[in-house]
């Protein structure tokens, strides 16, 4: 029986040993070289053609000798890296949302399948966003601030003064996918009237929000808009100054 022979490319961010206990589960008996990179204390950077990637490609090269699979998360899959390991290599998996580190046209010509994770921090990625949307909302920020410097202004309590509550609140949700759906079952539980504009996803698949299919007109809606879409060469500028304009006021 052949043995598989894997690398295994952790940082500090993914620890090596966290994949390996998966691919244990999946790939019993494995024959496995590790290596570990600095992310997220180095960061992450344009390596060759790829982007958000940390490493070096020599290393990776020397490292990926024999390889039939590669179970990675920010190492700089290059062309070069490819091409130099494509006669054994078959498999690059990504512990990552988007594979953004691998040339994917690159790995596609030399016959080498390439997978990621969709969602792998989709959770924790929507508790922030609604963190963030409770801070600004509530002022906390600058709350804070203004008391750590010894200020106490009663006059916030004052109902002109008073911010707005989530609850009874209309958001605007741009992308309904693993994060923006997420986002939105956690506002519509706090009873904001959620509304979702993500033109690859039907009204039937959004629970938790009403589809608009118009984005000028899920603009002009809401207090608060949260954007979740990947950026792409789709996304890229899709929201500018004359988006935010569209914006009611004081949203």
């Amino acid at each position: 029986m052949n043995v598989v022979k894997v690398l295994v490319a952790g940082d500090r961010f993914i620890l090596p040993e966290i994949l390996l206990e998966a691919l244990a589960r999946h790939v019993p008996g494995a024959e496995t070289t590790i290596i570990k990179g600095k992310w997220p204390v180095a960061p992450f950077v344009q390596i060759g053609e790829v982007y958000e990637a940390e490493g070096d490609e020599g290393a990776l090269i020397r490292a990926l000798e024999g390889c039939e699979i590669a179970f990675v998360h920010a190492s700089p899959f290059t062309e070069k890296v490819i091409a130099a390991a494509a006669p054994t290599l078959k498999l690059i998996t990504v512990g990552r949302g988007g594979p953004v580190n691998i040339n994917v046209a690159a790995a596609t010509a030399h016959g080498v399948r390439v997978s990621n994770a969709p969602g792998r921090n989709a959770t924790s990625t929507a508790e922030h966003s609604v963190a963030m949307i409770l801070a600004a909302v509530r002022q906390i920020v600058d709350r804070h601030n203004e008391l750590v410097a010894g200020a106490w202004r009663g006059d916030y309590y004052a109902y002109e003064n008073t911010p707005p509550e989530v609850r009874g609140s209309t958001v605007g949700i741009i992308g309904y996918g693993a994060i923006g759906s997420r986002v939105a079952r956690i506002l519509n539980a706090m009873g904001a009237h959620v509304l979702a504009y993500d033109p690859y996803v039907a009204a039937k698949d959004m629970p938790d929000a009403e589809k608009l299919d118009d984005l000028d007109e899920l603009l002009r809606r809401p207090s608060i808009l949260t954007l979740h879409p990947r950026l792409n060469d789709e996304t890229r500028g899709m929201i500018g100054a004359d988006q935010l304009a569209l914006l009611p006021e004081g949203a």
